[in-house]
């Protein structure tokens, strides 16, 4: 077919209205209008519009590369930035299925050129007269025009590639590939080679990844795995039992039998068992139960994969919770399933600009699966199927971002305490009211982004992940590997608080038994009693991993709470719910089975007071009733270790401790506002809140009422007065 004479759509107005502007009104926005998203369908008009489109670039009324710049920049090609992801992914798939529209169009157009060319070839060969209007150097120019046309659709002038390069590979023929100058050529050897790769690709299949493929294979996998997941007896006993059973023996025959029985890919399947597992962990009350063999068998399943795939796949997983939109679509594809491939390879596309914001990942916080997903490999980790060095590079975030994040905090903290009392003498009071709003907005974002950075904290998620699971030995050698690369888990407020309902878990068959006047709830118990209890619950897990054994009685309190309490140090009083139990147990275990007495138990005693639940106080913020059990505790302890560990709090706590610096930094500068007030007339207020800063740090409220005693001796009597209001702690300190 030679250049068309006639066009319904572009006229000859048209074109030079181009040449002025650009084809966005004139072409793109009918096009688009006249597309389908749903059904991928394009309008006749649509598709009518675009092929003479291209038939004016291939007779050079329009310029081929500026049409390429004028498409690459419209909106339709474009990758959605500012959009929800949802949207952003609908976008993306409409921009994709329009690109192959539009690179169809031009392979239809191409191919009317070469068959014009190769009808003169033919009859120039035959000497046959030609048509009226059917010359070769024609046919060849239009090949050419179009050829630079996909040219500079697909490549841009630095040698990046667009949109368009990855679907001309795959839609155009070998020879325009050659006109574009995108291959070297179309030789025989090209084509062959070709040939047999499109057959190991699309024709070859070793095994079966997607569930599609093999439904019937993968659905009685699935059977499999749920029968697994809900047993609630040990699927390894009975070993020479038959297949209806269903021993551990039996279940990992038949898995065995159905990956090979169906070609089904060992990795696919490896992945499903993840699945299982992750469902069973979605809440982490299950392993702390005694129907948890269904874990195991899953557990028991996973140890036919070798440690190496585990960890990919695993990791592979995780990369899920990531947000990285500089993805390239083959690296996506590699492991994603095909029912979510379309959201996770949504990547940006390019249009020869450089963006360096497009280059850092962006992390979201952890979704509620996630979570579930750490306590898997935490219970691998426990379970000695994955090393902790070979997963911690698959996860958010890296170690430079875990480091400066760590010394931002420790920074703010100590750059918070150094700033309480400065005031500006020379700002008016309207400005230092601005100052202050300023500050606490600024506070409440860097907390905020503490948060979410905490949430979405990967590396931290697996040791929350071994807390829930009481895998105390295993966490040791994480928390280790951790510190390596930079982090400071005990600093993440996440982390304080599983290791804190892991101690609650340990101590919690002690407490729950103690008297009515230690534990309400218990009324009716009213002398002295030694509880065993029951571990049974572990049975089920000795064959897996250690865990933490319960305490078994209050004369073991101390030596088996006191490796979690001095994990945490002054951090403990951030729970004040384990504070209190610890505090009661102590100090039960201590006037009922005289704790001090025992070398194994004062041996921990001591240095709990001493360094984690005396300095705690100062984190308490001025609770009055974890005060007073805390002294429930002191009060029991000889008189002159009790001023050895004051001693302790103050010459080392409140100097080394960032907490504890804020915090003493903080009570020093309330103290000194309310001895600016305090008067005999007011006696009863000031001396009420004097009392409950003395709560916490009384340490630093008591020496700076010392010194300004010192300077001013008429506010003895007021100041007296005031200490009618202070706790037994506190005097007794005084």
């Amino acid at each position: 077919m030679p250049y068309p004479t006639t066009f319904q759509f572009i006229s000859e107005k048209d074109v030079k209205t181009f040449k002025k502007t650009n084809c966005s009104e004139l072409f793109v926005k009918p096009i688009l209008k006249g597309y389908d998203l749903d059904t991928n369908v394009l309008s006749n008009d649509g598709q009518i519009l675009m092929t003479e489109l291209i038939w004016h670039v291939a007779g050079k009324k329009i310029a081929s590369t500026e049409l390429a710049h004028t498409l690459l920049n419209a909106d339709i090609f474009q990758a959605v930035e500012d959009e929800e992801e949802e949207n952003s992914s609908s976008s993306s798939n409409r921009n994709n299925n329009l690109a192959s529209w539009f690179l169809d169009t031009i392979w239809n157009v191409y191919n009317e050129i070469d068959s014009t060319r190769t009808t003169i070839l033919d009859l120039v060969e035959q000497n046959e007269e030609l048509d009226p209007g059917m010359e070769l150097d024609d046919a060849e120019e239009q090949a050419e025009n179009l050829g630079k046309f996909v040219r500079s659709l697909t490549v841009l002038e630095n040698g990046s590639r667009t949109i368009f390069f990855d679907l001309a590979m795959e839609q155009l023929s070998l020879t325009m590939l050659h006109d574009a100058k995108l291959i070297q050529g179309a030789t025989k050897d090209t084509r062959s080679k070709l040939v047999k790769k499109n057959t190991a690709n699309y024709y070859t299949q070793q095994n079966y990844n997607l569930l599609g493929e093999e439904s019937e294979g993968f659905a009685k996998i699935i059977i499999e795995l749920n029968e697994v997941a809900s047993r609630t007896t040990n699927i390894s006993a009975n070993a020479d039992d038959s297949d209806n059973n269903g021993n551990g023996s039996a279940v990992l025959h038949r898995i065995k039998s159905l990956i090979g029985y169906f070609n089904l890919d060992p990795n696919r399947t490896c992945d499903l068992v993840f699945e299982a597992l992750e469902n069973c962990l979605g809440r982490g009350e299950e392993m702390l139960t005694g129907k948890s063999y269904g874990i195991l068998g899953l557990v028991e399943i996973l140890q036919i994969f070798r440690k190496s795939t585990i960890c990919h796949i695993l990791g592979r997983r995780f990369h899920y919770h990531e947000v990285d939109e500089d993805k390239s679509a083959s690296d996506d594809g590699a492991a994603r399933d095909n029912n979510n491939s379309s959201s996770s390879s949504n990547g940006k596309k390019r249009n020869g600009k450089k963006d360096h914001e497009n280059n850092k990942k962006k992390i979201n916080p952890l979704p509620p699966r996630s979570m579930s997903l750490c306590r898997v490999a935490a219970l691998l980790i426990a379970s000695d199927l994955l090393e902790t060095d070979d997963i911690l590079p698959h996860l958010l975030p890296h170690e430079k971002d875990l480091r400066k994040k760590r010394e931002e905090a420790t920074t703010h903290l100590l750059n918070k305490a150094g700033g309480i009392g400065k005031v500006k003498l020379g700002a008016s009071k309207e400005q230092r009211e601005a100052e202050e709003k300023e500050k606490l907005e600024k506070e409440r974002k860097l907390n905020e982004e503490f948060k979410v950075f905490s949430n979405a904290n990967q590396k931290y998620g697996i040791l929350c992940g071994l807390y829930d699971l009481n895998a105390w030995n295993s966490s040791k050698t994480y928390v280790k590997k951790l510190e390596d690369v930079g982090g400071k888990p005990l600093t993440d407020t996440n982390v304080i608080q599983h290791l804190c309902n892991m101690g609650k878990n340990i101590l919690q068959p002690v407490y729950e038994n103690l008297p009515g006047n230690v534990y309400p709830v218990n009324l009716k118990l009213a002398k002295k009693k030694n509880y065993n209890v029951n571990n049974s619950y572990n049975d089920s897990h000795a064959s897996l991993y250690s865990m933490y054994d319960q305490c078994s009685s209050t004369k073991t309190v101390a030596s088996k709470i006191g490796p979690i309490v001095m994990r945490l140090g002054e951090q403990v009083g951030k729970d004040l719910v384990f504070y209190v139990r610890v505090c009661r147990t102590l100090a039960y275990s201590i006037k009922f089975d005289n704790a001090l007495e025992e070398d194994s138990q004062r041996r921990w005693i001591f240095p709990l007071l001493e360094k984690c639940l005396i300095p705690a106080i100062s984190t308490l913020e001025g609770n009055i009733g974890a005060v007073s059990e805390m002294w429930n505790v002191l009060k029991l302890v000889p008189y002159n270790l009790r001023y050895k560990f004051y001693a302790y709090w103050k010459t080392h706590s409140y100097l080394k401790k960032d907490d504890l610096i804020h915090a003493g930094a903080k009570a020093k500068n309330f103290t000194k506002l309310i001895m600016r007030r305090l008067a005999k007339e007011n006696v009863i207020t000031q001396g009420m809140k004097l009392a409950k800063i003395g709560l916490s740090n009384p340490l630093i409220v008591f020496g700076t009422i010392i010194d300004q005693i010192e300077i001013y001796d008429n506010m003895i009597q007021p100041v007296v007065e005031s200490f009618k209001y202070l706790s037994p702690l506190s005097c007794k300190y005084l």
